[in-house]
């Protein structure tokens, strides 16, 4: 058996890989629903925005109704065991989605796909468990590259795909890619996991108890706000783009625009990084909600696709680093022995983000058109920046059952889904 200083790094690496495969997948079809439900009939844009934020709600419903529970039977069965149920069961439920011919069909095909996913928490419980505590932010630093890496090149081949092939084929290539990530998972990644006592209490009250932890609550809260807030424009920036667009192949401009915010979410997850290990998280965090709320003006603004292109890569610029604080917040204060609970909470907090988000972004859509849902990014992010700067000024007790080890100052500390990405 390896020594943990061994196990860890062997760990983390061979889990940057299976979530760089993933996510590669993921990003093939998740940004290109607007495209969907246009090629069965949606022809209006505004329509289209508006029934893939109805999906997403779905998909979102499906994540809060089973992201806890994975993360509880993750603390009791294992954090191995629940990266593979997202890989493999994640990959196959995402065969058939692109085959659906009705609204309906791809509504529920959803549901159903956000049931089984959640592959980005899976991951981060299993790192939190299985790696030295004083090694925490540089793990999560660099397993966020490999959130943003994944996601730089899949937009873009997701829309070469559909552009030549149509959804069907991106979806088998989708699920194929979690299938093989899983199967890194099963074969190189090992887990020292011994099982607990019989819980005294049932997974919905261990869940609870932790949530009510006042450290982690107060994030869930910033979860929830910062997420459904960044999510507002994904139902529109695939029709906006094709609007913008008079040059036809509509999937791989799409996919350029996605790529672009990519690059610019791994620069910033790195950047926020070092200067997280000199002001802290929480300066870099409130920091990066204020920036964020400036530069979205210029995707609002945006005339023509290539400074659509542009503007949503700046946008990235600053995305990438507050995910990045927030996550690295998250991290810092789950319970010894808790991480997989605190995960599965934490997936639950961005699934009502990603079922709100969308939802209202696409319904603003219907009301004020394609742009709407930038304006009101522009404005909830001051409202974000506030209630951070409330929630991050209170004292956080002591959350671990032992005296916790000297921690040194966070290197590179990180996220999770979203553009945000919720694999």
């Amino acid at each position: 058996m390896q020594p943990i200083e061994t196990a860890w790094r062997r760990n983390l690496a061979t889990l940057w890989t299976a979530q760089v495969v993933s996510l590669l997948g993921w990003t093939l079809t998740f940004n290109f629903y607007p495209f969907f439900f246009r090629s069965i009939g949606v022809d209006d844009p505004a329509r289209a925005a508006f029934w893939t934020g109805v999906s997403a709600w779905m998909f979102g419903l499906g994540l809060f109704v089973m992201g806890p529970i994975w993360g509880f039977l993750a603390d009791r069965r294992g954090r191995k065991l629940n990266v593979l149920r997202a890989t493999f069961i994640g990959g196959l439920v995402l065969l058939p989605v692109g085959f659906a011919t009705q609204i309906w069909q791809i509504v529920v095909l959803r549901l159903i796909v956000g049931m089984a996913h959640g592959l980005d928490w899976a991951t981060n419980g299993l790192i939190a468990a299985t790696t030295p505590r004083a090694k925490l932010p540089l793990a999560f630093g660099i397993i966020t590259t490999s959130l943003f890496a994944g996601s730089i090149f899949g937009p873009l081949l997701g829309g070469l795909v559909i552009d030549r092939w149509g959804m069907g084929v991106a979806f088998v290539v989708s699920g194929a890619a979690f299938i093989a990530g899983g199967a890194l998972v099963w074969a190189f990644v090992h887990e020292r996991f011994e099982r607990p006592a019989a819980p005294t209490r049932n997974p919905i009250e261990d869940i609870v108890q932790v949530a009510r932890m006042p450290g982690i609550w107060r994030l869930l809260v910033m979860l929830v706000a910062l997420h459904s807030t960044l999510l507002l424009t994904s139902p529109v920036i695939a029709p906006l783009v094709s609007e913008l667009h008079t040059g036809g192949n509509d999937g791989t401009a799409t996919g350029l625009a996605f790529m672009a915010n990519s690059i610019g979410m791994v620069v910033s997850s790195l950047a926020s990084g070092w200067l997280s290990a000199r002001l802290g998280l929480k300066r870099v965090f409130l920091a990066g909600s204020i920036a964020t709320a400036v530069v979205y003006i210029a995707p609002f603004a945006a005339q023509n696709v290539v400074q659509f292109v542009l503007a949503f890569g700046l946008a990235g610029l600053v995305q990438g680093g507050l995910i990045n604080a927030l996550n690295g917040l998250i991290a810092m204060s789950a319970p010894a022995g808790k991480q997989g609970t605190v995960f599965g909470a934490a997936q639950a907090a961005i699934a009502v983000a990603v079922a709100v988000g969308p939802l209202v972004g696409g319904t603003l859509a219907l009301w004020s058109g394609l742009r709407g849902p930038f304006a009101l990014v522009i404005a909830s992010f001051a409202v974000v920046t506030f209630v951070a700067w409330r929630l991050l000024q209170a004292p956080r007790p002591e959350t671990a059952t032992a005296e916790p080890e000297p921690m040194p100052a966070p290197s590179p500390v990180a996220p999770a889904p979203v553009t945000p990405r919720v694999a």
